[in-house]
């Protein structure tokens, strides 16, 4: 058992930026609250009106507060001090380092960390969700949720009712590594306190998704796809992602994602995947496909990049899919076998292709079932 852990949780103010507009803070020694702290914060940006009214935090609230810096003064001691624990901590993990490295302020170079939702979902297999109040109701907290103090406290409490459980602790403590995350800024831009450093557009998108996840999706996602790092899922929903792809083509910003690759997090390749499926001309749509291959991971990727052009039948296209098959990537076998499936269920591609798809062997289940329902096919006898 830690003999010191600090549980934290940010409030943040909007979708689009990385900023903080509360923190609340819980100290915890040998099994005790030893100290808490709350502060409201002026994150020097746009309110999002839906998260004024989920949160109660409001522009005129923070106007006179203290910014970012002066508020991380007085809490960076506290910060360095032993493990850190939050609920969803992997993204609270990143919007702290982004505030870091927008001011300029430099911290440690890695830090430690645990998330109470990933011991949540340890401890109590059989509920149905894992949100911070869920639990704390299950514990027999009252919790005032969305307060950043109050989620600190319900947090720690958390935390050391799994250690009074038997809960192995080391499993899910985990190591953050802030210098990379943080890529802090030069000197000249340190002392130039009104220039705002330019955020790349890739980052802003992360950003953004981040901004739309839900402890529910994280959950269920997480679950879902066991075979994935949980610090590499948001917990975006579907429809918000496609959501998302529409206004980024409507901005005319497809092909400034589609260029970023590799991506982090299980929801950036979800939305190149819902953009590539999108296009309209069939050798750029080839060429992000082959591009972005190599670094699928996930059967569902696959499934949600089959671009809708392909209904059209391109004469290319078997010689594409041909090639997909001949890969030695698992993916671009499991790509060529949802294509053919979906849009090429002639008999004469099932005996083209039987013996390739025959030799697939894998345990993803996904691309498992696919080779079930081709094989149907072959099977099927011809109509008289």
């Amino acid at each position: 058992m830690p003999d010191r852990f600090i549980a934290f949780d940010l409030e943040m103010p909007g979708q689009h930026e990385p900023r903080i507009s509360a923190i609340g803070i819980t100290v915890v020694e040998n099994g005790e609250i030893t100290d808490k702290k709350y502060f409201l914060v002026n994150p020097e940006c746009d309110f999002d009106p839906y998260v004024i009214k989920l949160i109660g935090i409001t522009p005129e609230m923070v106007a006179d507060k203290p910014v970012f810096p002066e508020i991380w003064g007085q809490i960076k001691e506290i910060m360095s001090s032993g493990l850190l624990v939050a609920h969803g901590a992997p993204g609270d993990m990143k919007t702290l380092c982004a505030c870091l490295r927008d001011y300029g302020i430099e911290w440690e170079e890695k830090v430690r960390y645990a998330c109470t939702c990933d011991m949540g979902i340890a401890c109590y297999p059989h509920l149905e969700h894992y949100s911070l109040d869920v639990l704390c109701e299950h514990i027999g907290f009252e919790l005032n949720h969305h307060h950043a103090g109050s989620d600190s406290e319900g947090c720690a409490r958390l935390f050391m009712h799994y250690l009074e459980s038997g809960i192995e602790t080391e499993k899910f403590i985990r190591e953050f590594d802030v210098k990379s995350c943080c890529n802090v800024r030069s000197e000249k831009d340190k002392k130039n306190k009104k220039k705002k450093p330019k955020r790349k557009f890739t980052e802003k998108v992360t950003y953004h998704l981040m901004s739309m996840r839900t402890e529910e999706e994280f959950i269920r996602l997480a679950q879902l796809h066991t075979e994935i790092d949980p610090d590499r899922i948001m917990g975006v929903e579907m429809q918000r992602l496609w959501g998302y792809a529409t206004e980024l083509i409507r901005k005319n910003q497809r092909w400034d994602f589609l260029r970023s690759i590799p991506h982090y997090y299980f929801e950036e390749n979800l939305l190149h995947a819902i953009l590539i499926s999108r296009s309209k001309k069939y050798p750029s749509c080839i060429k992000a496909i082959n591009k972005f291959l190599p670094h699928i991971d996930n059967t569902e990727i696959c499934l949600n990049m089959i671009p809708r052009i392909f209904g059209r039948k391109p004469p290319e296209l078997e010689d594409d899919v041909s090639e997909w098959l001949k890969s030695d990537n698992i993916y671009a076998k499991g790509f060529a076998l949802a294509v053919i499936v979906r849009y090429l269920p002639d008999r004469k591609y099932t005996k083209m292709w039987k013996e390739e798809i025959e030799a697939i062997h894998t345990d993803d289940a996904e691309i498992n079932r696919l080779k079930e329902e081709f094989s149907k096919r072959i099977k099927k006898p011809k109509k008289a």
